[in-house]
């Protein structure tokens, strides 16, 4: 629900959706949108978990696919870190990998 949120923020912000609320009130608040009929329904979605673990592995950041968990977030970190150090970045790339960082730091098994 949160990374819904986040990839869709502007038109849920269009829409007057208020993006400062409780898990509860935000999937209360999204299947109002989602059930309104006057709204275009074009959604952003994530990558897909194949399409992560085929780049992981094209980097060679993983051994093979069938990697446990724990490795493929190690993984995706990696990854992460070596982009950021291997060129100038952009503020917003920068600020955005720290905070997927984060997230898979406290998702982890």
């Amino acid at each position: 629900v949160n990374l819904f949120c986040e990839l869709n923020e502007k038109v849920l912000n269009s829409l007057g959706f208020p993006l400062d609320q409780s898990h509860d009130s935000r999937l209360k608040s999204l299947h109002e949108v989602f059930a309104a009929q006057d709204v275009i329904q074009r959604w952003r979605g994530s990558a897909s978990e194949a399409s992560i673990i085929t780049a992981l592995l094209r980097c060679s950041l993983i051994p093979f696919a069938e990697v446990p968990r724990d490795l493929t977030y190690l993984a995706m970190e990696r990854f992460l870190v070596d982009n950021m150090q291997a060129s100038s970045v952009p503020v917003t790339y920068a600020k955005r990998a720290a905070m997927i960082s984060r997230y898979l730091q406290s998702v982890r098994p």
